[in-house]
């Protein structure tokens, strides 16, 4: 991975982000929410960013079941797999937060740069 950069930039970075961070996301058929970046690392390859996500999901939790809008109390439940859910909220929330990273100057070039996700 190696060393996270601390400088005067990427502290301004975080402090700008806990003022200007939330976002609506666009209209789309899978997710329908807003999220807000929580928190940003800067490494020397790459920048990492931390997601707050509040919405709903279109999905279905088994094959036996038809395709609905979710909310976050599907993680209480045993069935629910919180790998596959955090994959699916980066895969389709990601377009949307790499676009708004670039306002603040943070670059990421894929799903797996969003590291955590708390789903409210």
């Amino acid at each position: 991975m190696g060393k996270m950069i601390i400088n005067d930039q990427t502290k301004a970075t975080k402090k700008a982000i806990k003022k200007f961070s939330e976002k609506r996301l666009v209209s789309n058929y899978h997710i329908d929410g807003s999220f807000r970046i929580t928190n940003y690392r800067k490494y020397v390859n790459n920048d990492e960013v931390d997601i707050e996500f509040n919405g709903n999901l279109f999905g279905s939790i088994s094959y036996f079941t038809g395709k609905s809008w979710l909310s976050s109390e599907i993680l209480s439940s045993n069935n629910t797999s919180l790998i596959m859910v955090n994959k699916m909220i980066k895969n389709h929330c990601f377009n949307e937060v790499k676009s708004y990273c670039l306002y603040f100057g943070i670059e990421i070039y894929s799903p797996s740069d969003i590291k955590k996700i708390k789903w409210n």
